[in-house]
């Protein structure tokens, strides 16, 4: 498990720093998944991803930041089918609209936290 977290936090990583170096980028791969059936499955992934996490969490040097890295996509995720997909896409609108400063401060939270995934595995 803990290969998987480390390969998760290099794609953070790197999703992070092409947002960095191209914000329109992101924007476009946000674009993407505006539709209902793309949305559902990048939820689907995200639940897979966490319940790796929570349960492969053991297995790791940081278990409790890997179970907490575990649960945010859980959580949300569950929260989100709740919500219902217009209220996912509304949360998309959202990030098309934000100014390209904040996809900078976005894309360098993202680097930092795929650089503590990979310390935490």
């Amino acid at each position: 498990m803990g290969l998987f977290v480390r390969f998760i936090g290099l794609l953070e990583i790197v999703l992070g720093l092409l947002a960095f170096v191209n914000p329109d980028l992101f924007k476009a791969m946000i674009s993407y998944f505006r539709e209902e059936k793309k949305i559902y499955i990048a939820v689907g992934l995200k639940i897979l991803i966490g319940l790796i996490f929570v349960l492969g969490a053991s297995s790791c040097r940081l278990e409790g930041v890997i179970r907490i890295f575990g649960l945010f996509p859980l959580v949300g995720s569950l929260i989100g089918l709740w919500l219902g997909f217009q209220k996912i896409q509304a949360l998309c609108d959202w990030w098309l609209d934000r100014p390209t400063k904040m996809i900078y401060v976005w894309a360098c939270v993202a680097i930092g936290l795929g650089i503590l995934l990979l310390y935490a595995a």
